[in-house]
């Protein structure tokens, strides 16, 4: 028997419709698998490139969404730096205006010391990729950060005690100072200036024995003002022996004044009298030799010199 053959070479037979000369093409068994090899070729290419090209899109469509997610974290992370970077800011000019604060009111200024938290990479730590790469909030450095802040927050509030209690207390010491001088009989009863007895020892123009003139003696006009020189209060307006018509002030501290050989007085036992308030009229009562203002500063119950406290 002969051998079956699989491909058999075969002959293709082109008629014309007109009167031609037939032609006719022979395909041999080589020329057959040249055609099934370019085809099947063919087919494997076309199948390769959809597989790669439908690659391609899904890979495209997963960068794509890698980049919207890289950006929206990119954002967030932006956001959250700009953020730290502006309280770092506050809490700065907040130091700063502390230590002003501290410096003008004679406190010690505060110094910034770093946590252990911020000597491991601080508030803010670098990450590639970012619009600003040095700076990047975690969860840790947000702790550290509210941490700081609530420090800062809480060392402004005790400066601003401190400087209250200082403020306090100084304002405490003026009005102190301011109530001493008010108190302190430094101005002249009279508008006049003429001391016509100083004080100290004397001949007495009655008897002519030399004796204590406990106060000045200042000339002046019948019935011209005369005033308290220190803020007090009256401890006695009426008559008081050689003294007259007299007003008394007690101004606190041991202090005493009194105004003696009025014509009249001007206030009552018992009234507040600030300084400069007239408290009567120069006169000549009591043992008086003439219109005249008897004046004494008493100290801790002992009369001494008017002249040390007048100007």
């Amino acid at each position: 028997m002969q051998k079956r053959q699989l491909w058999k070479p075969f002959t293709i037979m082109l008629v014309p419709h007109s009167s031609a000369q037939v032609r006719s093409i022979f395909i041999s068994k080589t020329l057959i698998w040249l055609l099934v090899g370019i085809i099947f070729m063919m087919g494997a290419g076309a199948g390769y490139f959809v597989y790669k090209f439908s690659e391609y899109r899904r890979s495209t469509n997963e960068f794509e969404t890698y980049k919207q997610q890289t950006e929206q974290i990119r954002k967030e992370y932006d956001s959250l730096a700009g953020t730290a970077e502006t309280v770092n800011q506050k809490l700065e000019v907040l130091q700063q205006l502390e230590n002003d604060l501290r410096t003008k009111n004679g406190l010690p200024p505060v110094t910034e010391k770093p946590t252990a938290e911020e000597g491991q990479g601080g508030v803010l730590q670098s990450r590639s990729g970012l619009k600003r790469p040095y700076m990047i909030l975690n969860k840790d450095a947000l702790a550290v950060l509210d941490k700081k802040a609530n420090q800062r927050i809480e060392s402004t509030h005790q400066t601003m005690d401190m400087v209250a209690r200082k403020e306090a207390d100084r304002k405490a010491e003026e009005q102190r100072k301011q109530e001493a001088i008010a108190r302190t009989p430094d101005i002249w009863p009279t508008g006049s200036r003429n001391v016509t007895s100083g004080f100290g020892y004397r001949k007495d123009p009655y008897n002519g024995y030399y004796s204590l003139h406990t106060g000045i003696d200042i000339s002046g006009s019948y019935g011209s003002p005369v005033i308290s020189t220190a803020k007090g209060v009256v401890t006695h307006a009426g008559w008081d022996g050689g003294y007259g018509i007299s007003v008394t002030v007690d101004h606190g501290n041991g202090l005493v004044t009194r105004y003696g050989h009025l014509s009249g007085v001007s206030v009552e036992s018992g009234q507040a009298v600030k300084k400069g308030d007239q408290v009567g009229q120069m006169g000549s009562t009591g043992r008086s030799t003439g219109t005249h203002l008897h004046y004494e500063v008493i100290k801790d119950g002992v009369q001494v010199s008017p002249t040390q406290y007048l100007p």
